[in-house]
């Protein structure tokens, strides 16, 4: 039997996942606390805030506030959720060259963006090929 150093629960050692470091030969915490602790690493929530704040210098905060200020929605096509499965999450748009921050899109917006190289000669070049008649 060994006692759990995070929930302090004593188990069996079959509980524990080996470990030839220590004196015991068994990590000091039980697999079911492993498993949480790593669940809550790869949180999106927590790799959200983390992605924020390194990539566009936001905290969350900021981003609600910039949300609450769009309606919740992009600010290009005015879609409610990203588009994206995963996350209902809007995109932030930033400038690629100055890195502020423009405001929130959808994937499919973000991504359109991305493609036409945050060019608006390019975009300017696609409304007269849509606009073009048959």
């Amino acid at each position: 039997m060994k006692q759990c150093r995070r929930c302090k629960t004593t188990k069996p050692r079959a509980a524990f996942t080996k470990d030839a470091r220590s004196t015991d030969g068994l990590q000091g915490t039980c697999r079911e606390c492993c498993s949480a602790r790593r669940a809550e690493q790869r949180s999106p929530e927590k790799n959200f805030k983390a992605n924020l704040k390194a990539q566009y210098g936001m905290t969350v905060e900021e981003y609600d506030s910039l949300d609450a200020a769009q309606g919740g929605m992009c600010a290009i096509c005015g879609r409610k959720d990203s588009g994206r499965a995963g996350t209902s999450r809007l995109s932030v748009d930033h400038d690629h060259k100055s890195g502020q921050v423009r405001g929130l899109l959808c994937h499919y917006c973000n991504t359109a963006i991305g493609a036409f190289q945050d060019s608006p000669e390019l975009l300017a070049s696609a409304i007269l090929y849509l606009e073009r008649p048959k």
